[in-house]
């Protein structure tokens, strides 16, 4: 989702899922350690363990841990290579924290830096996402388009239009939106096939 649409969808989603939903932010579920994607739509009484959970330090893993959904928000980036790499910056420190908690072969200096890390409280990297989030949004009219400041997947950038205008395609006899140019986006995202 568009930041602002994103934006939207979180400030309307807690009261308006249906019951047995469980919409999971840092916000919501304390114990959310895992902070990308930032957000999923979780089925209550459900179970599922991924694989990255198997890997953390975090030994009760008291987070929700339903059957998911990932809401990724997207963001404008700039149109100039070198200063897209500065703006995914953001991402890469804000992430630190979250792979702090994870079990690695690391160095002694690389195990001496993350046991810092951890002491930094979430609400330092948090601050530090926003002004990412603040950054990109100046960039509304470059009409370049990629995952959130907070988000791992480093898939590519697109040209907006080929996510805009939706279109609508029928799938399993139901109506759904999807990018604009379908084949440029999903070449985009996985490859050539």
């Amino acid at each position: 989702m568009l930041r602002k649409d994103y934006k939207k969808f979180l400030s309307l989603a807690q009261s308006k899922l249906p019951t047995g939903m469980f919409l999971q932010t840092s916000k919501t579920d304390k114990f959310y350690f895992r902070r990308s994607p930032p957000c999923k739509v979780r089925l209550d009484g459900t179970y599922i363990l991924e694989k990255w959970d198997l890997d953390t330090i975090q030994p009760d893993l008291q987070y929700h841990q339903g059957l998911f959904v990932d809401i990724f928000p997207m963001d404008f980036y700039s149109k100039n290579r070198l200063f897209r790499a500065f703006e995914r910056s953001f991402y890469k420190v804000y992430c630190s924290k979250m792979q702090s908690f994870y079990k690695k072969d690391r160095s002694a200096l690389k195990t001496f830096i993350v046991s810092i890390i951890r002491k930094i409280p979430w609400t330092f990297f948090e601050a530090y996402r926003s002004l990412g989030i603040a950054l990109l949004s100046k960039n509304k009219k470059s009409g370049v388009v990629g995952f959130g400041s907070e988000v791992s997947l480093e898939l590519g950038y697109q040209n907006s239009d080929n996510l805009f205008p939706l279109k609508e395609l029928m799938f399993e006899g139901k109506s759904f939106f999807v990018p604009n140019n379908t084949e440029a986006w999903l070449e985009c995202r996985y490859g050539i096939t």
